[in-house]
């Protein structure tokens, strides 16, 4: 039978601590440089803030009238915002989901009518933002992958998403089984708009087959870009 010395076996679990914490250590940082998508947090405000505005700015969609009203703020803490980030660490799509209950909720955080038939509890994605270099590659897509898997996983009854008339992610939206409508009456003062903002709805029985047809979309970006942190979608 094999005799340890005390002072032997304290060495080797000594050794074996230092690695698993050079190891966890060595996860953590690559967590953080690496592509990924996550939740962001207080942590990310100014890189979120930075994306919003600079991105709202150079749109051509709309003029911004009121570049403070996207800055990081109370509703970003206390509700979800997805973010995806680069290798180097840098911010460079996000998108919003905020919850309502009722349709006064809606109308307030919208600042607009709430047009077609909305089951609530409900999530709006709005704040949504791409930088320029990154726009039609399919990350509002895969933004939207993720806000559908959270949205089924809390127990929402609809995803309302404003999106102007002219929208070219408008076709693929309906794909997916959202409903459009338009909005005849609206008091927001953030922008003014090039073309008319509607109002694209999805029923929750429309998510198992919109999150299926967006996996099916655009399956590299997803395996390329894969969620981190913690789960919050249920898988």
């Amino acid at each position: 039978m094999a005799i340890f010395h005390p002072l032997c076996c304290g060495k080797i679990l000594w050794y074996k601590s230092a690695f698993y914490f050079i190891l966890l250590t060595f996860n953590q940082v690559k967590s953080i440089h690496m592509k990924q998508i996550r939740r962001a947090g207080t942590e990310d405000a100014e890189s979120i803030t930075d994306l919003r505005v600079t991105e709202y700015k150079r749109s051509r969609d709309f003029t911004l009238l009121r570049p403070e009203t996207l800055f990081w703020n109370e509703t970003d803490d206390t509700e979800t915002v997805l973010s995806i980030w680069d290798k180097n660490d840098r911010a460079i799509a996000t998108m919003r989901m905020v919850c309502v209950t009722n349709l006064r909720q809606a109308e307030i955080m919208m600042k607009s009518e709430v047009p077609g038939r909305v089951e609530f509890p409900a999530l709006i994605f709005n704040a949504a933002a791409t930088r320029k270099e990154w726009r039609r590659k399919g990350f509002n897509q895969l933004l939207r992958y993720y806000g559908i898997q959270i949205a089924k996983v809390r127990g929402i009854q609809s995803l309302l998403s404003p999106v102007f008339q002219k929208s070219p992610r408008i076709n693929f939206m309906k794909e997916l089984g959202y409903v459009c409508h338009d909005r005849h009456i609206s008091w927001q003062s953030t922008l003014i708009p090039g073309s008319p903002l509607i109002l694209c709805i999805l029923a929750a029985d429309q998510f198992d087959h919109a999150i299926s047809t967006i996996k099916e979309a655009i399956p590299s970006l997803i395996e390329e870009y894969p969620w981190t942190g913690p789960d919050i979608t249920g898988q």
